[in-house]
């Protein structure tokens, strides 16, 4: 792609998407290593000696800004810039954690990856602060987020791998009243997983007659060609096949306490983690009738 050809709208939105990528994926790689070796608390998580895992300020200005805006933020980590999440992975007492999942890129370690990420936290502040950005530095922001996405797609199709039934698995679902749940958010109710705030089954009340969409991402390390998705919904017929996002006219037939929509992942391999569906999220709303 030649860069330099694009009008300068079409380059900084180029840059600006590769950069949210890699903070997306970081955010990813960040929770999903620390809460498997400190749970989900690990940001008030101590060293040996004593001292914050994580800085302090950093953790500080997380917490401050969900507060502000906790749907924007699902999870404190949702609320980490790129400069925040680059300090935390290459932070000496932490980078083990990630160094494999990021040796792809950055064989050389922590040094190279802070050396080479921090060029990129100029470009992400002009391109949200409206400044410019020179070609040379969209270059850099798509090169570098690409390869470091390429890293940790790599990673997570070896530790896919690892799994008996190495099938895809829903890693985000989202809805257009500004609800997201990540993977580690989800409550694990068996054979599926359920999308619960505030430890209730509804996460909205809605009414016949407004629109509800939702979206989920699938764990991109998987081929998208090797498996469909289904959406079922209650009380109604339809069954909307192999697209990421379902939008919903809520009609009189969908009034109902308990709303639950589903979302499924079936692999197109001869078995399944859960007889004839690899996995499942479930969201539920409570639909009232038209006021």
């Amino acid at each position: 792609m030649p860069l330099h050809k694009l009008q300068e709208i079409e380059l900084r939105d180029h840059a600006k998407r590769s950069i949210e990528a890699l903070e997306l994926w970081l955010r990813r790689l960040i929770d999903g290593e620390l809460v498997s070796r400190y749970g989900t608390g690990y940001l008030s998580a101590t060293k040996p000696d004593g001292g914050n895992l994580i800085s302090r300020k950093i953790t500080k200005d997380m917490i401050e800004r969900r507060a502000a805006n906790p749907n924007r933020y699902p999870r404190s980590i949702d609320a980490a810039l790129l400069d925040d999440v680059i300090k935390i992975v290459c932070k000496p007492e932490l980078f083990d954690f990630f160094r494999d999942a990021l040796s792809e890129a950055f064989p050389l370690g922590s040094e190279h990856v802070r050396i080479t990420l921090d060029r990129l936290v100029p470009t992400r502040n002009a391109l949200y602060h409206s400044n410019p950005i020179s070609v040379r530095q969209a270059e850099q922001a798509i090169c570098y987020s690409n390869d470091t996405l390429a890293s940790l797609k790599a990673y997570y199709e070896r530790k896919n791998m690892g799994d008996q039934f190495n099938a895809p698995t829903i890693i985000r679902i989202s809805d257009n009243l500004g609800n997201v749940f990540h993977s580690s958010q989800l409550i694990d109710a068996g054979s599926k997983r359920a999308a619960i705030r505030n430890g209730r089954n509804t996460v909205a009340t809605l009414h016949a007659g407004e629109t509800l969409s939702l979206e989920i991402e699938v764990d991109p390390s998987f081929d998208k060609a090797g498996y469909t998705i289904r959406w079922h919904v209650p009380n109604d017929q339809m069954v909307q096949n192999n697209f990421e996002r379902l939008t919903l006219q809520l009609e009189a037939k969908h009034v109902t306490k308990l709303f639950q929509l589903q979302a499924m992942i079936v692999s197109k391999k001869p078995y399944h983690r859960y007889g004839n569906y690899d996995d499942s999220v479930a969201i539920a709303y409570c639909v009232l009738p038209p006021p």
